[in-house]
């Protein structure tokens, strides 16, 4: 899979579902966040991308991108993270990288990778919160599911996810992925 191509149609599949917000205060499947905070984590960890991808360590970003990132234009704030983490991603040695996480040392494709898996998700979240379409790309819902997968039992033990929502065997991938990360199709 191309990681800065499937990155774009993460971010440009969220961008759709954020088009539709229009009362930030609407609960989202992550309880402990509305339309708001949701969209905002998703935009600080946008804007986590092109720095830790250019070779700056956790400590050296800090708290510089804490707060409200959304301001009084939530598109423009997110079309700025996204511009900025595109054009790193983009250039020619950024994919064989090493970030550093606080997991440890991360090659940059599979950090990015983690960062567009994280976002279908979240479009899912904020589809379902705002009555837009929930259908996740497929290669998009394979990614994550394929990247989120050995980590879903650690995640959920550090309250990341939920537990697992059961779902029936024949259940399509999207409604597998959903249940995997907690949310309930």
């Amino acid at each position: 899979m191309d990681t800065v191509g499937l990155f774009k149609r993460a971010a440009g599949d969220f961008r759709m579902r954020l088009q539709k917000v229009t009362d930030w205060t609407v609960p989202t499947p992550c309880t402990e966040w509305d339309a708001r905070a949701l969209v905002n984590h998703v935009i600080n960890e946008v804007m986590w991308v092109p720095l830790l991808v250019e070779g700056k360590t956790i400590e050296q970003v800090g708290s510089s991108l804490d707060g409200d990132l959304l301001g009084d234009d939530a598109l423009a704030a997110w079309d700025a993270a996204v511009a900025s983490a595109i054009a790193e991603i983009s250039k020619p040695d950024a994919m064989q990288r090493v970030v550093h996480l606080s997991m440890g040392e991360t090659p940059a494709d599979e950090y990015v990778n983690q960062v567009a898996s994280d976002l279908a998700i979240h479009m899912w979240d904020v589809a379902r919160a705002v009555g837009a379409d929930e259908r996740i790309d497929p290669e998009l819902v394979a990614l994550a599911a394929a990247t989120f997968g050995p980590m879903f039992d650690g995640a959920r033990k550090a309250g990341v996810f939920a537990d697992e929502v059961l779902v029936p065997d024949d259940a399509d991938p999207q409604t597998k992925l959903l249940a995997m990360s907690g949310r309930s199709a």
